[in-house]
């Protein structure tokens, strides 16, 4: 069972010890630290049930077909610049932190872009709110990454918003734009539908450490 804040976050079950056990919805770190600790107690799982988001991590491929109508939002698209640098790690690691990944290479991943001319913030009358990247084209198709708010700036839709504008960018451009996004992650799913964005096919990562 995992605890945060006197709340119970997950649990996990296996009865008997040769069966698969059962898994509870709940959000990666929290299923990446019972992985932990049942590896450290030294029992071999020989199987796993589970809510598919939870189970394993599951991406839905998104294609834009169209670019939707959305909410007006204050502000304007723009390119990140070296002055951002310092902000745009450690959004990059809040992000990596929140889809259950790493962020050890924060610095070198945003250098990359920031070089390239990939990172792109939304940006309230001087204010920067929102993130996205753009990856190196291949085969005329763009695919859109990394998008991140900080949680004191969210429901304000200038994650919408900044995606949407990149994506119309890219379009205008000639590319065609791609982006996955987590099944389980319902918040990020609708907004890409509303923005054009249309499911083309789905993938599984299991990750085992």
């Amino acid at each position: 069972m995992a605890i945060q804040q006197d709340q119970t976050v997950g649990v996990v079950v296996q009865s008997p010890l040769t069966f698969p056990a059962t898994l509870t919805p709940m959000e990666p770190p929290v299923a990446a630290a019972m992985a932990d600790a049942i590896a450290e107690s030294g029992i071999a799982l020989p199987g796993i049930n589970g809510e598919a988001a939870t189970a394993f991590q599951g991406y839905r491929l998104y294609e834009l077909l169209e670019i939707g109508e959305v909410a007006d939002v204050e502000g304007k698209l723009r390119q990140a610049g070296p002055q951002e640098r310092r902000l745009m790690i450690l959004w990059t690691r809040a992000f990596q932190h929140e889809i259950g990944e790493s962020g050890d290479d924060a610095k070198l991943r945003v250098d990359r872009e920031l070089a390239a001319g990939q990172l792109w913030l939304w940006d309230r009358r001087g204010e920067t709110v929102s993130m996205a990247a753009s990856r190196e084209p291949a085969y005329g198709v763009v695919r859109l990454s990394g998008v991140y708010t900080p949680p004191e700036k969210r429901k304000h839709g200038f994650a919408e918003a900044c995606v949407r504008a990149l994506s119309k960018q890219l379009r205008d451009a000639g590319y065609r734009c791609i982006l996955y996004t987590d099944l389980g992650n319902r918040t990020s799913n609708s907004i890409y539908r509303r923005i054009g964005y249309r499911a083309v096919a789905e993938a599984l990562r299991y990750r085992f450490e």
